[in-house]
């Protein structure tokens, strides 16, 4: 009778342990990298170049009519104001005097002149025949390449990762093991 209350009493703790080993009874707190995905920004240089016409500046402009030969002479007084050199064209658009005998008549020649940065030319256009009583002109300047650059923002998609506090049931077994 002993040796079965011994064996029912082994028998009981063998039963006990195994609930308590096999059974979560116990909260155990742990961290958990847990990964996120966010939005960077960074910058790319742009790089672009571009043609600009040359800066230059008008100084005078003047008619001069030679009367001892029936001709006129259209000037435009004009300044390089830019760190490049080139060749500017003049375009005169003059109108002639009118006469008794004949009426005003539109004439259109054109000049080019070189011109140094800093440096400034007479650029004149003769016209054989009439008088010219006024004009008008349009220039076009060289051009000369730029190149700017400028930062601009782009974003991308990111995985980063951040530790989290988890909580678990684990064994009394677990727990004193581990």
């Amino acid at each position: 009778m002993r040796r079965l209350l011994v064996l029912i009493f082994i028998a009981i703790l063998v039963v006990v342990a195994a609930v308590l080993s096999a059974a979560p009874l116990k909260s155990v707190t742990y961290s958990e990298s847990v990964p996120y995905t966010t939005t960077e920004t960074y910058y790319v240089t742009e790089t672009s170049t571009e043609e600009v016409p040359l800066n230059y500046r008008v100084i005078d402009t003047k008619i001069n009519n030679f009367y001892w030969r029936f001709s006129s002479d259209c000037t435009v007084t004009l300044r390089n104001t830019d760190i490049d050199s080139g060749y500017f064209r003049i375009e005169f658009n003059m109108v002639t005097q009118a006469t008794d005998t004949s009426p005003s008549k539109t004439v259109t020649k054109a000049a080019w002149q070189f011109l140094a940065p800093g440096k400034q030319e007479n650029v004149t256009v003769r016209h054989e025949g009439d008088y010219i009583g006024n004009f008008t002109y349009s220039i076009t300047p060289p051009t000369r390449e730029v190149t700017t650059s400028r930062q601009v923002p782009k974003t991308k998609e990111v995985t980063n990762y951040r530790e989290v506090a988890k909580t678990k049931k684990v064994t009394f077994l677990e727990y004193w093991t581990s």
